[in-house]
């Protein structure tokens, strides 16, 4: 794995975890420096790869944006990653970074003891969107006034780690 990309990866957790946001200039610099590292190795197949890599990050998290499951600079970061790994490898980050998603999302939610008002809020956004058949905003569907937060850049750096260390090529 890039000592590069491992620190990008870093400093998008931080930021996120000091401020629950990942500023711009670093998702689109990964961006950058994904698409041409990946075509000074490769020539025109390399970019393809980053290219596809890209698009398949930021497809993957679309969703999970729309319903308020993560922040934008979330999205922007998993495309960059795409754009340094490629769709193949990116799936199994994104798998391996859902899952310790999940599990810090338990946690803090079991932290605050908010299981009721996170059941709630969910079963209106399914509801809504059913009825709607578009996504709701916040605030047609915000009953918490203390909602459970995870700084996701974390998990996504786990996920990648995981995958790096358990013999994925990264």
């Amino acid at each position: 794995m890039s000592s590069a990309l491992l620190l990008a990866l870093g400093v998008a957790s931080v930021y996120d975890w000091r401020f629950r946001r990942i500023p711009n200039w670093l998702t689109f610099s990964m961006i950058f420096a994904g698409l041409f590292l990946q075509t000074f190795s490769d020539g025109p197949d390399g970019f393809k790869n980053s290219i596809l890599g890209l698009c398949l990050g930021l497809f993957l998290l679309y969703i999970p944006f729309l319903l308020g499951g993560v922040g934008g600079g979330d999205v922007k970061l998993l495309g960059a990653l795409g754009a340094f790994l490629g769709p193949f490898s990116l799936v199994h980050v994104f798998l391996a970074s859902a899952v310790i998603g999940g599990i810090f999302s338990l946690m803090e939610i079991a932290r605050k003891k908010v299981w009721r008002q996170t059941c709630e809020s969910l079963k209106h956004r399914l509801l809504y969107l059913a009825l709607q058949q578009k996504f709701a905003s916040e605030s047609e569907v915000a009953f918490s006034k203390n909602p459970v937060s995870i700084p996701y850049a974390i998990s996504i750096t786990l996920g990648t780690l995981y995958v790096y260390f358990t013999g994925g090529n990264l």
